[in-house]
């Protein structure tokens, strides 16, 4: 199996702007999944905020963003504390 390159440049600069989707009290809902889909699909990396009242430690944070990756067939780029940066698989060649 050929391991793929994450694209790092577009992942740090991804960290600097505003989250493209919030994780809020509902959790990871299929609107959530098919609204991951549909961003990744237009801009190939989108960044994920967990907010406060649905994970209130890093680690549920990081078992509901590794979920929500799952379900919208996407790689983790990067995760730091409750936010994420998400890529589609085609991006990181």
């Amino acid at each position: 199996m050929i391991k793929m390159k994450k694209p790092w440049k577009k992942i740090r600069k991804k960290l600097h702007e505003k989250p493209d989707l919030r994780v809020g009290k509902s959790g990871i809902t299929e609107g959530i999944v098919a609204e991951a889909r549909q961003l990744l699909k237009s801009k190939g990396i989108i960044k994920v905020k967990v907010l406060k009242n649905v994970a209130t430690t890093k680690k549920e944070a990081k078992e509901l963003i590794e979920k929500l990756a799952k379900e919208a067939d996407a790689e983790i780029g990067k995760i730091i504390g409750k936010t994420a940066i998400l890529y589609r698989k085609d991006l990181g060649e």
